[in-house]
This record gives C-alpha cells, sequence and structure tokens, in this order.
C-alpha cells in the first residue's frame, strides 16, 4: 500500500498515517478501529473515481461497498428502494 498511495495518490506513508489518524484510527464510514499497513485487514485509501481526489481511509468491506456503488450504473434510488431504505431529505 505504501509504494501504491505515492503511485496512485501522490500520498507518502506519512501522509497516509496523517490522515488515518486525523479520523481517529477508525474507518470513516463505519467506525471500526483499524491499523494500516497490514494487508486487507487495515486502511484503505478511499478516493473519487472519477477526480482522483482522496476523500478518507476505509475498512475494506467500506472501500469495497463505495467502489461498488461508485461503478454502478443503477441509480442510487433504486437501489435504496429495492433495500427497503427511505431516503430523507
Amino acid at each position: 500500500m505504501c509504494k501504491d498511495g505515492l503511485y496512485r495518490y501522490n500520498m507518502t506513508r506519512n501522509d497516509m498515517l496523517s490522515l488515518f489518524e486525523s479520523q481517529g484510527c477508525k474507518c470513516a464510514l463505519c467506525e471500526k478501529e483499524l491499523e494500516m499497513f497490514v494487508g486487507r485487514k487495515g486502511g484503505f485509501v478511499d478516493h473519487n473515481h472519477t477526480t482522483g481526489e482522496v476523500r478518507s481511509i476505509l475498512c475494506n468491506r467500506c472501500n469495497t461497498i463505495v467502489g461498488g456503488l461508485e461503478n454502478t450504473e443503477v441509480p442510487i434510488q433504486r437501489l435504496l428502494d429495492y433495500l427497503g431504505i427511505a431516503q430523507s431529505g
């Protein structure tokens, strides 16, 4: 991840650690406690797939979900309806 972070996101290991620590060493979505640089059990750099902008550090599960939603052609409202989740607002 360290080498990939520098190549993919222009972030050093220290940059990733700083972001990770700024969010309390937890996944930015589910708030599960994480460690960095421990493979699939650790934190993942989440980024916008269109702009490449880094958003936060997520656990593997949340990162997979966000990536899947970002790359799907299914409208979010249709997904929420399918899951029986009422959208507020």
